[in-house]
């Protein structure tokens, strides 16, 4: 070989080492391999040591051996052990199948310890185990072997709820409701049918608390996320038995107070107030005072609108051009949670006038009325303030009709003596003294709203009754909902008479109104309070216009195995 050629091999030979080294490193690279299909099964457990029912154990650490390759779980957020111990060591060995935890203090003598896995993902796909794996082993002569099963279920009958997370406490570690970041003893998953099982325990009375648990970690750490209770606060085992069932009903708590969030003046005798929920006006003591809390005169009206802007009308009694204070005593939500604050009212600015009315009238069917929310409360010396009248443009030529008005605070219905002609378009006529009683130009104007009557034709007739598959005979709320699920009749018995429904199907929701208020009640965690159980029936019900459907009966079951059957992933959320 010539010199020349020796020369340009020498200096070639940096280039040669570096080109081997990149194609050794891209071989050692480990990849998920191409084609086949997608994997998406989880980790499945191939063994444990030691395997579950092992006494007298007295080794420092616990082995679980998967079929594929897992990512390494976190302490206290897949890994859990009870009784407490000091963060183990987790190492993952043999291409990551197998899981050691090794404990960093020696073991209780004579306990049961319980290692409960949640959430383990494979390694490539991220693939969750569905259940909890659960390992128990005594480091003496007995293993505990106490049990807890049950379902989670929503207020709705035989609505199951998913993804949620079981705490299972001392029952003396918890003081007064107050889960907040607590750690549980034990852990359990529920499924996708919201069953749930904790085995290995002790004999001793526990406290258990569901929780959705989107941060995952298995704990209580966000209050206002959906939790779910069991029937008893305290769960005691009996004597004879080691086996505990349980149904837990799932509900968002609610332990806060309404709030009153803004007022704006709506005339120069009124105010309406916007609220953060619905309110229980029952106990309400309503006055207002100057700035010294002197001249002390009672709210003579008030009217709660509720919706979804939860407004409460106030008629205020004192001048509008001073600054007052308006007293809200006794205010409370469905859940009893008090409110009580002062507001500081600052006087009434002059605005253009827009409406005497604060909404359309609404033809209200059932009742052959209309209604409406006015400015400023009623009183039936209003009557004269108001016309009903066909549409003909001259005054003496039109045709007006007479009715009765029912005032009932700020909210009115007008009552027709004489069923006007359903083709006919009608005019209410409000006079424009309602905005502005000293406004010389405001007495001599009418508002018209266009109204119209109803056919009978158009709409049928329901009536009928429930009837239990239980000895329930406590309080109930039926209620009606058409195909938006807007509530359109409700009767607080067992029997219904229903006149004058649009044509359609509907629905029948069944309330179990165990506190007699008339409304749904959401549950709460301290004091434990559970929501009420609602059954919504699975057969629709179709009303035909100029038909009488009699007898219609809803069979209500509270069984939530005979009750339709509905997942959800969050349970239900139906706002106050």
């Amino acid at each position: 070989m010539s010199l020349p050629l020796l020369l340009r091999i020498h200096h070639l030979r940096p280039f040669f080492w570096l080109i081997m080294g990149l194609i050794t490193l891209r071989c050692a690279q480990t990849a998920t391999p191409n084609g086949g299909p997608k994997d998406e099964d989880p980790p499945e457990l191939v063994r444990s040591l030691p395997e579950t029912g092992t006494l007298n154990f007295a080794g420092d650490e616990v082995r679980f051996v998967f079929n594929e390759p897992i990512q390494l779980p976190t302490f206290d957020k897949e890994i859990f052990i009870s009784p407490y111990t000091v963060r183990p060591k987790i190492i993952l060995s043999d291409n990551a199948k197998r899981l050691r935890i090794q404990f960093s203090e020696p073991l209780r003598p004579n306990a049961t310890y319980v290692v409960t896995l949640t959430g383990i993902k494979d390694l490539n796909e991220r693939n969750p185990i569905e259940e909890s794996i659960t390992l128990a082993f005594s480091t003496g002569d007995v293993l505990d072997s106490m049990e807890i099963q049950g379902r989670i279920l929503g207020p709705t009958l035989g609505r199951a709820v998913k993804g949620m997370t079981l705490l299972l406490f001392d029952a003396d570690s918890i003081v007064e409701g107050n889960y907040l970041r607590k750690r549980p003893a034990y852990v359990s998953k529920a499924g996708d049918d919201g069953r749930f099982r904790f085995q290995y325990l002790r004999k001793a009375p526990y406290r258990l608390l569901g929780v959705l648990d989107d941060d995952q970690t298995n704990t209580y750490s966000q209050p206002g996320e959906l939790v779910a209770l069991p029937p008893d606060s305290i769960l005691v085992f009996p004597e004879d038995t080691t086996l505990l069932e349980l149904e837990l009903l799932a509900f968002l708590p609610d332990a806060q107070a309404p709030r009153l969030q803004s007022y704006a003046w709506i005339h120069p005798e009124a105010l309406a107030l916007r609220m953060s929920e619905n309110l229980d006006l029952s106990q309400a003591r309503l006055h207002a005072t100057d700035t010294l809390g002197r001249d002390s005169l009672p709210v003579p009206a008030y009217t709660w609108l509720g919706g979804q802007d939860f407004e409460l009308l106030v008629a205020m009694p004192r001048p509008r051009d001073s600054v007052s204070y308006l007293h809200l005593l006794g205010l409370a939500d469905s859940l009893g949670n008090p409110m009580d604050t002062v507001l500081m009212v600052t006087p009434f600015r002059s605005r253009k006038p827009e409406s005497p009315l604060l909404k359309p009238p609404l033809l209200l069917p059932s009742e052959a009325a209309y209604e409406a929310i006015a400015v400023r409360a009623l009183s039936l010396a209003d009557s004269a303030r108001f016309s009903l009248s066909d549409t003909a443009r001259y005054d003496s030529t039109r045709q007006f009709f007479g009715f009765r008005l029912a005032p009932d605070g700020f909210r009115f219905r007008l009552l027709p003596h004489l069923k006007p002609d359903s083709l006919r378009p009608l005019l209410l006529g409000v006079s424009g003294a309602f905005l502005a009683s000293d406004d010389s130009l405001l007495q001599d104007s009418l508002f018209r709203y266009p109204v119209k009557w109803f056919d009978q034709e158009e709409y049928g007739n329901l009536s009928g009754s429930l009837r239990f598959d239980s000895t329930y005979q406590g309080p109930t709320v039926l209620q009606l909902l058409n195909k938006d699920q807007k509530v359109v009749r409700s009767t607080r018995d067992t029997t219904f008479a229903y006149k004058t429904l649009p044509a359609g199907t509907y629905t029948a929701r069944v309330i179990l109104d165990t506190d007699s208020n008339g409304v749904w009640t959401p549950g709460r965690l301290w004091p434990p309070s559970l929501p009420e159980r609602i059954f919504l029936d699975p057969t629709p019900i179709t009303v035909r216009a100029n038909w009488d459907f009699d007898n219609h009966l809803i069979k209500v079951s509270l069984d939530p195995a005979k009750a339709p059957a509905d997942s959800t992933a969050s349970g239900d959320k139906a706002k106050k």
